[in-house]
C-alpha cells in the first residue's frame, strides 16, 4: 500500500517504484523479518540511521549507514530514499 494518493506518489509507484510502503507495512514487514527498528528521539525521522530531506521529494527519507576511517573522518552511505521513515528504518535494519 502507499503513503499518499497525491498524482506525484501515484506516478513514481505506478513505474515500477517499491519505496512506497506504508508505515504501518514496513513495521508488519520488519515484525515479520524478526527486525528491531531502532528508535531515536534525537532526530526528526524517529529512527536511528534515518534522516529528512525535505517535503518537496516524493521520497523525502534517507536510510544510511555511517563509518570512521582511520584518520578519524565520517563517510555516509546511503542505502536507498524512501516515502516513509519505516521503511527506510526497514532498509537500514536489513
Amino acid at each position: 500500500s502507499f503513503m499518499c494518493s497525491c498524482p506525484r506518489c501515484l506516478t513514481c509507484a505506478a513505474s515500477g517504484c517499491d519505496r512506497h510502503m506504508s508505515a504501518e507495512d514496513a513495521l508488519a514487514a520488519a515484525a515479520a523479518e524478526g527486525l528491531d527498528l531502532v528508535r531515536s528521539t534525537k532526530n526528526t525521522s524517529s529512527f536511528v540511521g534515518v534522516s529528512f530531506r525535505d517535503n518537496s521529494h516524493v521520497h523525502p527519507f534517507y536510510a544510511a549507514d555511517y563509518t570512521t576511517a582511520s584518520n578519524g573522518r565520517t563517510a555516509r552511505t546511503i542505502l536507498g530514499f524512501f516515502a516513509t521513515a519505516e521503511q527506510a528504518a526497514l532498509e537500514k535494519a536489513r
